[in-house]
């Protein structure tokens, strides 16, 4: 009823369920919606990234949400991207234009960022780096679930 531009799927928290992300984006397109798959720098490699990509190249997926991700439990190491803007870079430079690519932003600034200011310094290179647009953190008002997004 609300008619959404996409469908936002998750890569999986703390990595947990990233192998259905692509089974539940399949199942969003065939339902005839634009699905836009997580992708996380966190614990991904360039090899496995590109495969990715090229997989929802493939199936004529054109929105992706890039981000760093959180660290799984126990995993020691962070991957061969440590921020957003190097994946982004990394899109941008694979695929060109084919992917429109959101990347979060923080309405008062992420809990890990020293600052507000080195917050937005942050979304800036994300921006330089080749995003098209930003989301926020899902947030609840009374039982409607909704987001916000921002196009630049």
């Amino acid at each position: 009823a609300l008619h959404p531009e996409f469908f936002s799927v998750t890569f999986g928290a703390r990595g947990a369920t990233r192998d259905r992300t692509l089974e539940i984006v399949q199942q969003i397109k065939a339902e005839g919606y634009t699905a836009a798959p997580h992708l996380s720098c966190i614990g991904s490699t360039r090899e496995n990234v590109r495969a990715i990509l090229n997989t929802y190249k493939n199936l004529g997926i054109k929105r992706i949400v890039a981000l760093r991700g959180d660290l799984p439990s126990g995993m020691a190491g962070i991957g061969e991207f440590q921020y957003a803007n190097e994946l982004v870079s990394f899109i941008r430079a694979q695929t060109g234009e084919h992917f429109h690519i959101e990347v979060a932003a923080y309405p008062e600034f992420h809990p890990q960022a020293k600052s507000a200011h080195d917050d937005i310094l942050n979304f800036k290179r994300k921006v330089a780096a080749g995003a098209d647009s930003a989301i926020t953190q899902y947030f609840l008002v009374g039982s409607n679930a909704s987001f916000a997004a921002v196009d630049h």
